[in-house]
């Protein structure tokens, strides 16, 4: 990290194995410092030491957070990331080709190995609406994220100035062993449509599945899920024969 000066205040948060055993390390800030900071994704070439070998291949913008100051006997900064927020999705083909998107289209960017855009996969796709009442009437209904304090949630969405109309088009991106992309839309409350793609961008076949059934990989004809158990609150991964 001495060798970039710009990955003050972050750490590394996940890492893709590359060929000649050097790693796509992926960097974010720590939560102190979103605040005060542009809040980024780094994606950085390093050796199997740790090394860093280039600038950044690329800079995607981080996660959005809706804060609020919890006031009492110790005040602290509340912060939260909302599902209808867009965020920067990557994934990576066995031949190196780094795919992002931010999801607010359906719009999948093409880059090469050392990050330079290559061609952009877009297909029309309408946003869902986003019922922002609903929501609030839903997380006070279920408690959501209750921990941070009751009523805290309802607070940082009244004081959120910039609360989207529409609900990103994508939620999820990876490529599974076969070299297609899988991409999950948002359609409903419940259930995400997936659509399976060329690396060309041509539709293979399109499929709901549950909302709460996160998919993790895709592999050897099967899918993995990483499931919450709801009596227990225990997180389970879950394997699925594809037909």
């Amino acid at each position: 990290k001495d060798d970039f000066k710009e990955l003050e205040g972050y750490f590394p948060i996940r890492f893709y194995h590359l060929e000649e055993d050097n790693l796509l390390v992926v960097y974010r800030l720590t939560y102190e410092d979103i605040p005060d900071k542009k809040n980024y994704l780094y994606y950085l070439l390093q050796d199997e030491d740790g090394k860093i070998l280039s600038d950044p291949v690329l800079r995607l913008p981080g996660p959005r957070y809706a804060s609020y100051t919890v006031e009492g006997s110790y005040p602290f900064n509340a912060m939260h990331s909302f599902p209808f927020y867009s965020r920067s999705l990557f994934a990576i083909t066995k031949g190196g080709l780094l795919l992002t998107a931010n999801g607010t289209d359906f719009e999948i960017r093409v880059h090469d190995p050392e990050g330079n855009y290559v061609r952009s996969i877009t297909h029309p796709f309408e946003n869902k609406k986003l019922d922002i009442e609903r929501m609030k009437d839903n997380y006070e209904r279920t408690g959501y994220m209750s921990q941070l304090g009751e009523g805290v949630v309802s607070e940082m969405l009244e004081d959120e100035e910039n609360i989207p109309e529409n609900w990103p088009a994508l939620n999820q991106m990876l490529v599974d062993d076969k070299n297609q992309i899988w991409v999950s839309t948002i359609i409903d409350d419940e259930v995400n449509e997936w659509w399976i793609m060329e690396l060309s961008g041509e539709i293979i076949s399109t499929f709901k599945w549950p909302v709460d059934k996160t998919i993790e990989t895709v592999k050897n004809g099967f899918l993995y899920t990483r499931e919450v158990e709801t009596e227990t609150g225990e997180e389970k991964i879950n394997k699925y024969q594809i037909k």
